[in-house]
């Protein structure tokens, strides 16, 4: 059983600043996130590709449309998708791995699994491989974002 001032549960937006601003403050500290980057749906699938592409796509229309041409720069774009989605993928892991250095440089231990609270002060780690570990801390955050629920996804409220 590993031993922790603090475990977070969640490597989100939330999370992986708990866990580096613990360890700026000295604490041993570790963060439970299952997926195979940092960032959680934010910097992974949500809020920055998004805006990656949204950027991409507002200055292909800045050329394509009437902008470019105002200001006397006539420009006969294309479109090529597969290199806007590579630009993108490269934005997204660039980002990532900036999340992993400060774990490093924080000394923040990253628990590649999903975790679970197993009584007081402690967690429980599931890896994808299905082996178990437990961490013992006097402090756990939990930071494991939200999902809509199927409601919700279906435009109820």
């Amino acid at each position: 059983m590993s031993v922790y001032d603090v475990v977070v549960i969640g490597g989100g937006p939330g999370g992986y600043n708990a866990a580096i601003r613990a360890g700026q403050l000295g604490l041993k500290v570790a963060c439970v996130e299952g997926r195979e980057t940092l960032g959680g749906t934010c910097l992974n699938v949500g809020c920055m590709p998004s805006k990656a592409l949204l950027h991409a796509s507002e200055l292909y229309e800045s050329a394509l449309g009437g902008e470019f041409a105002s200001l006397g720069i006539e420009v006969k774009p294309q479109l090529n998708l597969a290199q806007m989605m590579k630009q993108k993928d490269e934005s997204v892991a660039a980002l990532t791995k900036g999340v992993e250095f400060l774990f490093r440089k924080n000394k923040v231990d990253w628990i590649k699994g999903w975790g679970r609270l197993d009584g007081a002060g402690r967690v429980r780690v599931t890896a994808a491989d299905g082996s178990e570990a437990e961490l013992q801390a006097k402090h756990i955050v939990i930071a494991t974002g939200s999902e809509p629920t199927a409601a919700a996804r279906n435009g109820y409220r």
